[in-house]
């Protein structure tokens, strides 16, 4: 089996799969459904097919699927057991309806075909949970009654995940008889990567013309069964080829976030996955990516991104620790922040004040709920946009709330300054928080600017004088608790230095020897040889290589073991046994390079005994390489 990754964007993949026998199909897979292989017509682009009877093999460059059926789907047999002519078989199956899943215990919950390449599982039982990890020699992991589990979100959602998390990133997901137009982006972002056709079908037999947009809205058209039919495969086919592309461009949730409305179910299956599968998703959420982020909706609040952003902050997030004075701010359209015109305004308006130092700017926003200004390039920190309309949500309120509570607590504040607008009765009402606008005001309006200046200036020049650049090592140690947790922190700036400017900072050793540095474009530090010893010997970001000389990036097939928390942009440590052999990017989060048999797992930037050394005040992303 050769399963090629192209593009990730958490759970969901595109690339390409070929199996021991048969052609090479895209990712994600449509399944033609055809009686059988002689009845029914191909159409320009199909790739595979679902069926039941042969005889004969199927067309050139097709991949044909056999369906053996169940007690309640008999299938006609013809004589043979289909390996002649099918070049996957789905295993016959007892049915279990997913109300008797934990009650009927005669039934096996999972079924493997004859080959090994094939296991239908019984998501809905619990009792799958208990059962050993599929064969090796599996390929496909077909999740069984599927389309009855559709219109109950919570069971949905749980089987599919538990089936997701059965199957391993190195195996392909199959849903039968549930995919349409409407909700492929959703499965997609679940993790599931082959569909069939059955769905068009059904509602072309209903006089039913599919569409993506509305799914209580079904416009009959005129014209025969068949002409239904192929209209909408061809829609079918159309959402296959957009999810393909906005995966590609790291687009998929906003693409989820957009189709999940046309059906009901569908938005609580999504608020479900939000909030009770995060530690399924976490691990195959990068911790940066160059695309946008769009949060146009209430779900966007609960999006992995912006819930590990929320999260971090909460675990790891300390202030810097000589700042006296907390200033709040507004957000802007413009990131980072400090690039738009009105955090410029706000610059030039605090750039007399005395002891500026001391003053800790952090900027409230949704749907992160607050940015200190240290993160500001950090992702999703500088790649956010919300649709501005002048009101907050509840839920937008309390997640700042949550958070300016926390910084407060773990900061060492004599002054709060608040420079926000209207809305926030959690600043409005606390009577230890000044506030620098009154009613009406705007975030640039003279007035309000020079209450701000007069207001921190007064804090500041009563605050504990503190150096510029001991606030520059401050402001790194930040980052540095935010991106690798404290321990790590601790290590990498006992007895460093910082050298540059922001926003390009060097974390130097005692001897001169560099650490990290900021790379603007990422906002997060990134590491040296010098550096990676330090995080590896504080036990975290370690990716364990095979015995072999690393040359180049390293790839899936020369791992054999990583830290648990490692994850896509992570700054990942390669070691063999207990040494250190180079430090680079991850490229893929620990659960898949365990499990992956081709790929890049680390794009290396370092090597010990050469390789890139040189090229440490720059983000370099690895080339290709042997391993």
């Amino acid at each position: 089996m050769v399963l090629e990754i192209k593009a990730r964007d958490v759970l969901a993949r595109t690339g390409s799969w070929k199996g021991a026998s048969g052609p090479e199909v895209r990712l994600p897979l449509l399944l033609r459904t055809l009686p059988s292989i002689s009845r029914g017509e191909l159409d320009e682009g199909d790739e595979a097919i679902l069926t039941v009877t042969g005889p004969g093999p199927g067309p050139d460059g097709v991949l044909v699927v056999r369906d053996l059926g169940s007690t309640l789907r008999p299938v006609h047999r013809d004589g043979g057991d289909g390996k002649d002519w099918a070049h996957l078989v789905i295993p016959a199956e007892d049915p279990l309806p997913p109300s008797l899943a934990d009650d009927l215990d005669s039934i096996a919950p999972t079924t493997v075909s004859e080959d090994g390449l094939v296991e239908v599982v019984h998501a809905a039982a619990s009792r799958v949970a208990d059962e050993p990890p599929p064969p090796g020699s599996v390929q496909w992991v077909v999740m069984a009654s599927a389309a009855s589990l559709v219109g109950r979100p919570p069971r949905f959602i749980d089987a599919v995940m538990r089936t997701r998390e059965r199957a391993g990133p190195g195996r392909l997901l199959y849903l039968p008889g549930v995919a349409t137009p409407r909700n492929l982006a959703l499965l997609s972002y679940l993790g599931v990567d082959v569909v069939d056709d059955v769905q068009c079908h059904l509602e072309a037999a209903r006089g039913r013309r599919i569409r993506p947009e509305l799914g209580h809205v079904h416009r009959p058209d005129a014209g025969t069964d068949g002409d239904l039919v192929a209209r909408n495969l061809s829609t079918m086919r159309e959402e296959v080829a957009l999810v393909r592309e906005v995966v590609e461009h790291e687009a998929l949730r906003e693409l989820v976030e957009v189709r999940v409305r046309s059906e009901p179910w569908q938005v609580a299956a999504l608020r479900s996955v939000d909030r009770q599968h995060r530690s399924r998703l976490l691990p195959y959420c990068p911790v940066h990516r160059d695309a946008p982020l769009f949060a146009l909706s209430r779900e966007s609040l609960e999006r992995i991104e912006v819930t590990s952003w929320v999260e971090t902050l909460m675990e790891r997030y300390e202030p810097p620790a000589n700042t006296r004075v907390l200033v709040l701010l507004p957000c802007s359209a413009r990131k980072p922040y400090g690039n738009s015109r009105t955090h410029r305004r706000i610059a030039e308006a605090l750039s007399s004040v005395p002891n500026r130092a001391t003053v800790h700017e952090v900027i409230l926003t949704s749907p992160l709920g607050a940015v200190p200004r240290e993160l500001e390039r950090t992702y999703p920190a500088a790649h956010y946009d919300i649709p501005v309309s002048g009101d907050w949500f509840p839920d937008e309120v309390e997640r700042m709330r949550t958070l300016v509570e926390h910084i407060r607590t773990t900061g060492t504040y004599d002054a709060v300054i608040s420079h926000m607008g209207p809305g926030l009765s959690f600043l409005e009402e606390d009577g230890s928080v000044s506030r620098s606008r009154t009613e009406g005001e705007g975030a640039l309006d003279h007035g309000a600017l020079d209450q701000l200046a007069s207001l921190v200036s007064q804090a500041a020049s009563d605050a504990l004088r503190t150096s510029y650049r001991e606030r520059q090592r401050e402001d790194l140690a930040s980052l540095a608790r935010f991106q690798f947790g404290r321990d790590v922190a601790k290590a990498l700036l006992e007895g460093g230095q910082v050298a540059g400017r922001p926003p390009g900072l060097r974390l130097k050793g005692p001897d001169g020897d560099q650490r990290a540095m900021v790379v603007p474009a990422r906002g997060r530090l990134s590491l040296t040889l010098s550096g990676a010893e330090l995080v590896a010997a504080a036990g975290h970001h370690r990716v364990w290589m095979d015995d072999f000389e690393l040359r180049g990036d390293l790839f899936a097939v020369g791992v054999i073991d990583a830290d648990p928390l490692v994850r896509p942009g992570d700054e990942a440590v390669v070691v063999r046994g207990d040494l250190v052999m180079g430090v680079g990017v991850a490229r893929m989060g620990t659960p898949e390079m365990l499990a992956a048999n081709r790929g890049t797992a680390v794009a290396m930037r370092h090597h010990r005994g050469g390789g890139r050394e040189g090229e440490g005040e720059r983000e370099g992303e690895g080339g290709g390489g042997n391993s």
